[in-house]
Order: C-alpha cells, then sequence, then structure tokens
C-alpha cells in the first residue's frame, strides 16, 4: 500500500510538472512565458522532491565557490604576510613615498601617496569592486617596483623570481594562450603562490556554468529573485544595493544579473500597459539581454528533463536504506517512504514527533496525549489532549499534502499511534 501511494505521488508531481511546462514552453509573448516560467519554479521548489535536485545543483556549484575563498584567503594572508615585510624596509629606511611612481594602480583622490592608499584601502576606505588580493598585489607590486628601483634588491629577494617562473605564474593567471610573457621590466615580483591558484578556480567555475547542469539552475533561481524582487515594486539600484558589501566579485555579479533580469522584466510589463511605480534605469538593452526567451527556454528543457528523469528514483536518495517512516530531530525532518518534510525546530509540532518517534522499539504502539505532554513540559498547564490532538492534525495534513497518505497517524480523542501500514 505504502509503495503504490509513493508512485501514485510521483506520478502527481510528473503530471503537474508537465503541464506547468508545456504551459510555459509553448508561449510566444515573452511577458506570458515568463510569468508561467515563475509558476514552474515556484513548484519545483515548493515540492520536496524536486526541491532536492535544485539543491544538489547549487550545492556542486558551492563547493566551486567554497574552493575560490580558500584560494582567495590564502592569498590575502601570503599578500598580507610580503606587505608587512616590504612596508619594514620602507620604516627601516625612514625612505619618502610620496613621489613613488605608479605602475599597476591609478591615484583615486584624495591619494597621491601610494602607501597612504594602501592603508586606506585596508581600512575599507577605497573599494576596487574585486577581489580584496587583485587590489593588494597591485599596491605591493607599485611599492616594491620603486624600492627596486631605489636599490633595495636584496631586502625583495623574497618576492623576486626567475623570468621563466615569472612566465609561468602569469599563464596560470593569464591562461594558456599561445602568447609569451617575458617578465616584468620593473619587477618579477611574486607576493603569493596561491594567488594563481585563485585565477584558475576562477576559470574553473566559469567553464563549469556553461557545461555542468549547476549553472542553468543558478540562471533560474536568478530569475526566480528578479522576479520576486518585480513583484515587491524594486528596482535595479534598490536590488543591486551596495556592491561593494559584497563577499568577491562573483557574488556582486550574480546580484547585479538578478537586477539587470528584474529591470528587463519592469520593461516587459510596461511595454504590455502595466503600471510600474518605480521607473527603470536607463540602458534596458541590456537588461533584455538577460531575459533573453530562446536561452531560457533551452533552460528550462533542460532542467525539465533532470526533474522527470529524477522522480522514479529520487526516493533512494532522500531516506535511509530500510526505513519506511523515521522523524531526525537533528535535522528537523520527517521521513515519509520517499519524502522528507521539514518541521521548524523546537516547535510544538517538532516536540510532538520527536516524543513519537524517541522510542524505535515501541513502533507503532499507542501513545496517550498526557504522556507526550508530560515529556514536553510537565510544568506547562496549557498542552492539553486538545492542543496535541491538534498539532497531530496540523502534521497530518502536511504529510497528506506532501505524500498524499492521510492516515500516517491514527488519532483518537486522548491518543495517538502511527499506522502499522506504513511501519
Amino acid at each position: 500500500m505504502f509503495e503504490s501511494k509513493t508512485k501514485e505521488l510521483n506520478a502527481k508531481i510528473g503530471t503537474n510538472l508537465e503541464r506547468l511546462y508545456k504551459a510555459t514552453i509553448e508561449q510566444e509573448q515573452p511577458l506570458a512565458f515568463f510569468k508561467g516560467l515563475e509558476r514552474y519554479i515556484k513548484y519545483v521548489l515548493e515540492t520536496p522532491l524536486l526541491k532536492t535536485v535544485v539543491d544538489a545543483q547549487i550545492a556542486e556549484r558551492n563547493e566551486r565557490y567554497k574552493k575560490i575563498e580558500e584560494a582567495e584567503k590564502s592569498s590575502v594572508k601570503e599578500m598580507t604576510e610580503a606587505k608587512e615585510s616590504i612596508l619594514k624596509v620602507i620604516k627601516e629606511n625612514n625612505i619618502d613615498t610620496s613621489s613613488f611612481k605608479r605602475f599597476n594602480t591609478f591615484s583615486i583622490e584624495p591619494f597621491t601617496d601610494v602607501v597612504k592608499e594602501l592603508q586606506a584601502y585596508e581600512k575599507g576606505e577605497i573599494s576596487k569592486g574585486n577581489f580584496y588580493s587583485d587590489g593588494l598585489e597591485g599596491y605591493l607590486f607599485d611599492i616594491s617596483a620603486n624600492l627596486l628601483k631605489l636599490g633595495y634588491k636584496d631586502e625583495l629577494n623574497n618576492f623576486l623570481v626567475s623570468k621563466e617562473k615569472y612566465n609561468e605564474y602569469y599563464q596560470r593567471i593569464n591562461g594558456y594562450n599561445g602568447l609569451f610573457y617575458s617578465g616584468n621590466e620593473n619587477g618579477n615580483f611574486i607576493f603569493s603562490q596561491t594567488w594563481a591558484k585563485r585565477f584558475e578556480q576562477v576559470s574553473l567555475l566559469q567553464r563549469e556554468r556553461i557545461l555542468k547542469p549547476w549553472g542553468v539552475f543558478e540562471m533560474i533561481l536568478q530569475f526566480n529573485r528578479a522576479y520576486d524582487a518585480v513583484s515587491e515594486n524594486m528596482n535595479f539600484w534598490d536590488i543591486i544595493g551596495d556592491r561593494a558589501t559584497y563577499d568577491n566579485l562573483y557574488s556582486a555579479k550574480e546580484i547585479v544579473d538578478t537586477g539587470y533580469m528584474a529591470e528587463g522584466l519592469q520593461y516587459l510589463m510596461e511595454q504590455s500597459g502595466q503600471e510600474i511605480s518605480k521607473k527603470v534605469r536607463s540602458g534596458f538593452t541590456l537588461s533584455l539581454s538577460k531575459l533573453n526567451v530562446p536561452s531560457f527556454k533551452t533552460t528550462v528543457q533542460i532542467i525539465h528533463n533532470l526533474l522527470i528523469q529524477k522522480i522514479d528514483t529520487i526516493e533512494e536518495d532522500l531516506i535511509p536504506k530500510n526505513i519506511l517512516v523515521n522523524f531526525d530531530e537533528g535535522k528537523s525532518i520527517l521521513y515519509v517512504k520517499g519524502v522528507k518534510i521539514p518541521f521548524r525546530k523546537f516547535t510544538d509540532q517538532y516536540h510532538v514527533l520527536k516524543v513519537i518517534f524517541e522510542n524505535k522499539n515501541t513502533f507503532g504502539n499507542e501513545i496517550f496525549f498526557s504522556e507526550i505532554a508530560e515529556k514536553i513540559d510537565r510544568y506547562n498547564k496549557t498542552y492539553t489532549d486538545k492542543t496535541i490532538h491538534n498539532h497531530l492534525s496540523a502534521i497530518k495534513g502536511k504529510v497528506a499534502i506532501e505524500t498524499g497518505i492521510k492516515d500516517l497517524f491514527i488519532t483518537t480523542t486522548q491518543s495517538v499511534r502511527i499506522n502499522k501500514d506504513c511501519l
């Protein structure tokens, strides 16, 4: 009985998904297509079986972000150590840096002294809208190049490498594109061995975004955020906020792309005669390029095929082997054959489930509401039989919605037991 209900549920999900997909993909008018797409995405995100597929794809992307972040942290650490060594040379030799030339950086008002500008950059008074290590490396190079010209080669020897090693290092940064690098006339400086690795990780992320499935899931989630923003009457500038607060170039890029999508949606709505109280910014040509209907149709086709492939087999990935019904109190998830149903932790429903499932040896036995109330909080007199019954009714309702199973728990006015047909 349980297996057949799971198959019925999967079939229902597949039918609903196919209906929403066709209603979306067959739309020719752009705004109608994007409205359909939003309904499709919402259904996917609100259906646990399908959302698991999305979560797995985004988790894979996040692993790539994690590697970039690790490389960035190591780069900053190594460059900070290099900076301390370089500034020590300046301090010990009482060197005037006010006339230092610029090679890799440009003076930002009101600063003319590259060292003072570096200090402002470290304090966050200057933002270059990029990875922090990129800006730091530029300042270190300019300072070191000036010191080298002043004759402090021995003091900088830890950061100077051969022309061959310098060329190899920058090929890793710029890519092996057939160009030959002949060193740097102002000094073959390397301040972090990890910095090149971060560029390699970013390049790998960019390739995976195009070649791996997670790229289309990322794109569709950006659209979902953009649609929600437009629904809340936010414009481009509301969405991107202060880009300087984002951790790196790629988190900033994501939010900017979302802003462009939102702006494109606003433009389409205006073209259809709908009132938009917050006007879009100028230059919506770029915004519309982020809402290319053929591109989104290809994206949703890829996603739809992946979801359909998973529907019949996903239950094996959702629940531990040989366990039909279980409650994981650590994750606050109720497992019901093929579906995991989340509950907010430490709520009354959570505590009721925790008591019911705490003894695996007595699964299916009758438990009195008074016993549940006692274990939740013996001093709280508001936990009456009716209160516990109401919480169980809410739980049963949620289970029925998610799985189609209406009788997971058998209740009386004073007790509850797990349906033995479900065990």
